[in-house]
């Protein structure tokens, strides 16, 4: 009895050995793979976007608000969700400044950037399969103005950095660089005053050649 033990017992003992010993299934260092392209500094937001068949996370937080929107809209009244939205304050001030926006006017811009009337809204919520299809095609709508505007935006940037700037006025009279505008040469100056300051003797060999 106490050798069959004794062997059962050494069996666990192999299995666990064999269980804990590299196997050449999964060896230490696994060969490199190839994953495709690297997108790192190589596509564009959008290109990657378009690639990976995917939204970007402003469209998805839209629609989930939206949808929302339409599940409170259509509670019952009483429930403290469709107080909340629909209930205003009768009393009290907002401080000075811009004010933080509310859960009601990020709604109200979601509907204006899915082109969809904030004032007939209520109108398409009662039906619920009708208002899912309206918010798809509102954030489909939305993201494709988005991307558009993001692509011009682009072709701009590079169209201002591609071309060649006029010399101006606005000329730093201790290291002659051309800030081209008045606010960047004040800003210039007052970098550039520091660092002649320290080193007095660079100065004078750049005025000196």
């Amino acid at each position: 009895m106490c050798s069959q033990y004794a062997s059962l017992w050494q069996r666990d003992l192999d299995n666990i050995y064999q269980a804990r010993t590299p196997t050449k299934c999964f060896p230490s260092q696994m060969p490199p793979q190839d994953h495709g392209p690297h997108m790192g500094g190589q596509g564009h937001h959008n290109d990657v976007l378009c690639k990976a068949r995917s939204t970007s996370i402003y469209a998805m937080l839209s629609e989930r608000r939206l949808r929302w929107l339409g599940h409170v809209s259509r509670m019952d009244k009483g429930r403290i969700p469709k107080d909340l939205l629909y209930g205003q304050l009768e009393c009290g001030t907002r401080s000075t400044g811009r004010p933080q926006l509310r859960f009601k006017e990020s709604c109200k811009r979601d509907l204006l950037s899915a082109h969809m009337d904030i004032n007939t809204w209520e109108d398409i919520v009662v039906d619920r399969p009708s208002w899912r299809h309206e918010v798809k095609q509102g954030i489909d709508r939305a993201e494709q103005d988005r991307r558009e505007q993001q692509d011009l935006k682009r072709q701009r940037r590079k169209e201002s950095s591609s071309s060649s700037k006029e010399d101006t006025i606005h000329v730093c009279t201790d290291c002659a660089k051309d800030c081209h505008s008045r606010i960047g040469l004040y800003s210039h100056r007052r970098r550039c005053s520091k660092v002649t300051e320290r080193n007095p003797s660079s100065a004078q060999t750049d005025e000196g050649q």
